[in-house]
């Protein structure tokens, strides 16, 4: 977002595993950082102590749905077409189940965000999310690079492997940092986390005068999203309250 000023948006996306999550809070604590998390409603139910403690922490909480399905037929054709067996009903009962869980546990409403499984998103879902009172967050893309940090890469072999350091550093290059969006995740099977690196990468920013915030401080800067959040933010209290 250009117009959102020095500010950029960490979030991490939480499916079924929680593993090393405290960890993470810990160090987002330490750092006085307030994220943005989008999580499953399987998540949520499984962890509903460090759901809790995101909240109390600062953290805000968007939609993940409930059960982190395949949207689209991307994985088949590269194309995002909605998979047939998406039906408008059974795609907002996914929202609804994850934010009743999230309500549940916590005892308030998610923020009117979601993000996809996978990025699997098009305009007829996003329509569809909206009407329920979601916006979608994607992670911003610029220039052939992105800041899809992809730390849920485990295997060292692959070409999208990278150490918790590597991570940071290809984040820091990315052409315009301001008004961006981070890609991480809750859980990591991997013996260095890759968030280890987290404080440098975070005190390059603040260097550079960009101060980490969570997604609706973003947009909210911006002239232009700040319009689609409120729209988002009405349709949700509405059916929310």
């Amino acid at each position: 977002m250009i117009d959102s000023g020095p500010s950029i948006a960490i979030t991490f996306d939480g499916g079924a595993s929680s593993n090393r999550t405290a960890e993470l809070l810990d160090l987002l604590q330490e750092l006085e950082i307030s994220a943005t998390l989008f999580l499953t409603g399987q998540f949520i139910e499984h962890q509903p102590a460090l759901v809790r403690r995101a909240v109390l922490d600062g953290h805000e909480v968007g939609n993940h749905t409930f059960t982190h399905p395949h949207l689209t037929s991307w994985e088949q054709d590269r194309r995002h077409r909605t998979l047939p067996d998406v039906t408008r009903s059974w795609f907002l009962s996914e929202l609804k189940r994850s934010e009743e869980a999230f309500q549940k546990a916590t005892g308030r409403p998610m923020a009117p965000l979601w993000r996809a499984p996978y990025g699997e998103e098009n305009a007829t879902l996003r329509a569809w999310a909206l009407d329920a009172g979601y916006l979608h967050v994607r992670w911003s893309s610029l220039e052939g690079r992105s800041l899809d940090s992809h730390d849920w890469v485990n295997d060292e072999h692959s070409s999208l492997y990278r150490d918790s350091k590597r991570i940071m550093n290809r984040l820091l290059a990315f052409p315009r940092l301001e008004g961006g969006i981070v890609l991480m995740h809750l859980a990591t099977d991997r013996h260095e986390a890759p968030w280890a690196h987290l404080p440098q990468f975070v005190e390059a920013l603040r260097q550079r005068g960009i101060e980490p915030c969570k997604v609706t401080t973003l947009l909210r800067q911006s002239a232009l999203w700040k319009r689609w959040l409120k729209r988002a933010e009405n349709r949700h209290q509405h059916l929310w309250k």
